[in-house]
């Protein structure tokens, strides 16, 4: 997924590079020169992901002229940009908003992944000796109430642990557990 993703893009800015550089064109021959729509297309095609996609890119990917330079070529680029360079941009920033999500959410899980891992194997030795010496945290207390009671009235669950309660104590109401309600 995260290769696939980084792979597609990288794919698509090559191609639209190879297209004006086809034509003898540069980032420096368009607006903004490397820091424009062509810079981003470069650096995109050499593999650097961008958290998100430039304003500058975005511009240009809705108005031509966003593309050109006051450099003497603009018709040139101008007709470039129209035929073939704005329509690859527009399906190369398709591609990005309708992946991006998943991408940089499997590129976060990845980059935890060993400490889930260790937290995993935690657990488990924490569930076992738990079971071994029978010991019930307190965190599954609400869980096993809950099974006692299924769904009886609360006075019930006194005569399923066998006590009689003379006193109660109620603790400030502050807990949004559902289980508790």
């Amino acid at each position: 997924l995260i290769f696939a993703f980084e792979g597609t893009l990288k794919k698509k800015a090559q191609e639209i590079v190879g297209m004006y550089s086809a034509l003898g064109f540069r980032a420096n021959d368009f607006s903004y020169k490397k820091g424009g729509v062509a810079g981003f297309l470069e650096k995109l095609a050499a593999g650097v992901i961008p958290e998100e996609i430039s304003s500058r890119t975005v511009d240009a990917a809705n108005s031509d002229e966003k593309w050109v330079a006051g450099n003497g070529a603009g018709a040139e680029i101008r007709q470039l940009v129209q035929k073939k360079l704005n329509p690859a941009l527009n399906r190369l920033i398709d591609y990005y908003n309708s992946n991006s999500v998943v991408y940089f959410t499997a590129r976060s899980i990845k980059s935890e992944w060993y400490t889930m891992a260790v937290l995993m194997d935690l657990y488990e030795e924490i569930s076992r000796l738990n079971r071994e010496r029978e010991v019930l945290p307190l965190a599954s207390s609400n869980l096993l109430l809950k099974s006692i009671i299924d769904g009886n009235e609360t006075p019930f669950i006194y005569e399923k642990t066998g006590t009689n309660l003379h006193h109660f104590m109620l603790d400030e109401f502050q807990d949004t557990s559902v289980i508790q309600w």
